[in-house]
């Protein structure tokens, strides 16, 4: 199974070959909602490529880190991808209205 997706979203350019070998993979899809703002408990770095739809990322730094990084909010479209330690930093997720988001996700490091 994990070969046939690989198909359709090969490790970034940008990461090291390393990545190639990812530890685990995800498929998230839904409509209308998203996840409420949390931390993961991974144990590896990962990235995350918008395949269908729209969602938008809001990002909120750690406390220590408060007081110099700024909250961030992303939208991303088919094809983005999300780099990010979503170890580290506070995050949340909103599908627009009426789309379906479909996401796929690799664990890697």
């Amino acid at each position: 199974m994990l070969a046939r997706m690989r198909e359709y979203y090969p490790r970034p350019h940008f990461l090291p070959e390393e990545a190639e070998h990812s530890h685990l993979d995800y498929v998230f899809m839904g409509y209308q909602q998203g996840a409420v703002m949390h931390l993961d408990y991974i144990s590896r770095l990962m990235w995350q490529a918008q395949i269908i739809g729209r969602k938008t990322w809001k990002l909120v730094p750690p406390p220590e880190c408060d007081h110099i990084c700024n909250k961030m909010s992303v939208t991303v479209e088919p094809g983005d991808i999300v780099l990010l330690d979503t170890r580290q930093w506070y995050h949340d997720t909103t599908i627009e209205d009426g789309l379906f988001s479909l996401t796929v996700s690799s664990e890697y490091g």
